[in-house]
């Protein structure tokens, strides 16, 4: 079964590996995540711990799927900073294991991310 849970700063450095992983697989079926080709693994890794410094709740947040101790997949959640567009956010890095994709993963994580920018406002 997979839960799906937010990520504070220690927990993304903690599980870097593992997302870092997540962004090669994707990275490399084509997809566009907003990273310069090549990527490498430490490129992929540092790009999370990046993101684990601009954590901030209500404003950017990680949420992971995780099936027993595996992390699975992931998608970050940025509130917009435009004074006319509080309302809005945009999701970024929506990734799923390669040999989890088609499982539903993807879809329960985007519905995560819908439920808590609508619990934000």
């Amino acid at each position: 079964m997979v839960s799906i849970e937010e990520l504070d700063a220690v927990a993304v450095r903690a599980r870097a590996a593992e997302l870092a992983q997540l962004l090669l697989e994707a990275h490399a079926s084509g997809m566009a995540l907003g990273l310069a080709a090549p990527l490498t693994a430490a490129g992929a890794r540092e790009a999370y711990l990046r993101t684990a410094e601009r954590l901030e709740p209500g404003e950017r947040i990680l949420l992971a799927a995780i099936e027993g101790e595996d992390l699975v997949g992931a998608v970050q959640l940025d509130r917009t900073h435009a004074p006319n567009g509080r309302h809005r956010a945009e999701l970024r890095r929506l990734v799923v294991r390669a040999d989890r994709r088609g499982a539903g993963i993807g879809r329960a994580l985007v519905q995560a991310a819908v439920d808590r920018a609508r619990a934000t406002g």
